[in-house]
């Protein structure tokens, strides 16, 4: 397996100062590039107030923060980036741009260098057309704050090549992200039911269903999140979910569709006021059916992606709990309120745009298995896999019992002759 030790971020904006503070800090070489020296400037600005912050909270020394810095190097020259082994675009989401930047690194880089593309609204296959190389081409979507958040999501294109994957795949998991990968899909995971979900809590606002502070109060018990969708809107920009809802409406149809109230919003230039009490109509609060559409929203969407192959329920949950930090992921959650109830729920929202009832759970009643504990072999090892990255004292019931089961299998195999447990 080949080892990335010197990367590189072209791109030096919020995201991409972030992805490179991340491999700084594990130790790599790391390129910072950008088209101009105020961009790269300031690039480097958000890297070193970041690592200040460390220092303050006594994460890092004085000397660990030079030593870090040191191995940064800025540059405004892609031919500088001519003998690293990973590059990862994190440029503003335009898929022209993205497409030329990626024709321009093929003629600088070696034959070897991976070539990641941050997109959150393109295809990778789509950034990857025209390359002369697309077998290198993969996507990793990382989740803000990038140098923090455990997430990433990898992301073949349809021509990308499975053993590539696989290594990048071990190389994330080395430095201390959470991997999971998804399918070139609108959305990918995580943002296919996060985007509805911050897009529903407009619509119930707009119909006159409950007043901010009611919706954000209803949702931060619902999900047992820190934040409401209307902070949070806030704290990321309002402006992001508008955008992020319009990739997806543009693949996936109306439902996705950005709300006339979030539209106007981003048109008025301002956050979401999280003190008015009064709704739109000034009805009377209905926090039930907040909390029945705002399930109904993210939960159907997560039913949706998985029905299609996107990603495994397993790693769908996975990744709600690790990047956007939810205490239960959202099949965790349905078989806690009961896939029946949530059938209900997701049918009345989803009926009002003509879609169907997701296959799985729903339409099948096949119950949603969430493998915590996975088993693999290798040659004659077995190798048992706790898949619980964000968990403390994981082993309830539910994890013993698969323990259990994966060690049945793997005893069981003629073949196998030690085995491993690992996280």
């Amino acid at each position: 397996m080949r080892g990335f030790r010197n990367v590189a971020v072209v791109g030096a904006g919020t995201m991409g100062a972030a992805i490179a503070q991340h491999f700084l800090m594990k130790g790599l070489q790391v390129h910072l590039a950008d088209a101009n020296q105020a961009g790269l400037a300031r690039g480097q600005g958000l890297v070193a107030a970041s690592l200040d912050e460390a220092v303050a909270r006594r994460l890092l020394d004085a000397d660990g923060r030079a030593a870090t810095l040191a191995r940064l190097h800025p540059t405004t020259d892609l031919a500088d980036l001519a003998g690293v082994d990973l590059v990862v675009e994190a440029v503003f989401e335009d898929l022209d741009v993205k497409r030329a930047l990626f024709a321009q690194l093929e003629g600088i880089v070696r034959t070897d260098c991976v070539l990641a593309t941050n997109t959150s609204s393109f295809r990778v296959g789509d950034v990857a057309a025209g390359l002369a190389h697309p077998g290198r081409v993969l996507g990793t979507h990382y989740f803000y704050h990038a140098a923090k958040n455990k997430l990433v999501e990898l992301i073949a294109g349809e021509r990308t090549d499975a053993a590539l994957l696989a290594e990048v795949e071990a190389f994330y998991a080395g430095l201390g992200k959470t991997p999971i990968r998804t399918a070139d899909a609108p959305g990918f995971a995580v943002n296919r039911f996060f985007v509805p979900w911050l897009n529903e809590a407009v619509r119930v606002y707009a119909e006159g269903l409950g007043s901010i502070p009611t919706i954000d109060a209803v949702a931060r018990a619902a999900f047992g999140v820190g934040m409401g969708p209307f902070a949070l809107m806030n704290a990321t920009g309002v402006p992001i979910a508008q955008h992020a809802a319009e990739g997806l409406a543009a693949k996936l149809g109306d439902f996705y569709a950005p709300a006339p109230r979030l539209i106007a919003q981003v048109a008025a230039r301002q956050d979401w006021n999280l003190d008015d009490h009064a709704s739109v109509h000034g009805g009377q609060e209905q926090p039930e059916a907040i909390r029945e559409r705002l399930l109904a929203a993210a939960l159907g969407c997560a039913a949706a992606l998985v029905s299609e192959g996107v990603c495994s329920a397993t790693d769908t949950d996975l990744g709600a709990r690790s990047g956007l930090r939810w205490p239960r992921g959202p099949f965790e959650l349905m078989a806690a309120i009961g896939q029946d109830a949530i059938a209900g729920m997701v049918g009345a929202l989803f009926g009002r745009y003509g879609l169907p009832l997701p296959t799985v759970p729903f339409a099948s009643r096949t119950p949603i298995a969430l493998d915590w504990v996975q088993t693999e072999v290798h040659g004659d090892s077995g190798v048992i896999v706790f898949n619980l990255p964000d968990r403390m004292n994981a082993l309830g019931e539910a994890v013993m019992a698969q323990l259990d089961a994966a060690w049945t299998r793997l005893e069981a195999d003629p073949a196998v002759r030690r085995v491993f447990l690992c996280g």
